[in-house]
């Protein structure tokens, strides 16, 4: 994403199988600095059809926000797909380092994140089967 949180490009990194995936951050940060994105949003599917973030999927993330703010790309959000849910990890509070207003929600930023789902899951909802991706 850019610096205004527009979408420059939506690109299908890595394919596993049903029950796994091997994700290389080097690869991430290559095609962010390819795109001169800002921003990242990382997406992925669960086929199982449960929406929860495994402990892998906890780790990924914390790697791939560190190899990302190495060059000052910041990751908005990672959600994980199903057929018929998704989460967000931003807004079950998931990313390390976001500061909570009161309310309990992501200081600042709940009108942007609701208009960030909103383009993503529309897009993912037509996608059904899709990989590990990432929204730059």
């Amino acid at each position: 994403m850019d610096s205004q949180n527009r979408v420059i490009a939506y690109e299908e990194l890595f394919r596993g199988t049903l029950s796994q995936t091997s994700v290389y951050p080097r690869e991430v940060v290559l095609e962010a600095l390819k795109r001169n994105a800002a921003s990242a949003i990382l997406c992925h599917n669960h086929p199982s059809g449960s929406p929860q973030p495994s402990r892998a999927d906890e780790a990924l993330t914390l790697t791939l926000k560190s190899a990302l703010a190495l060059v000052d790309v910041r990751v908005l959000d990672h959600m994980i797909v199903t057929r018929s849910k998704v989460l967000s990890f931003a807004e079950e509070g998931l990313l390390r380092g976001i500061h909570r207003a009161s309310n309990g929600k992501p200081h600042g930023i709940q009108k942007e994140k609701r208009a960030r789902r909103r383009v993503f899951t529309g897009f993912l909802a037509e996608q059904a089967g899709f990989e590990p991706a990432v929204g730059y």
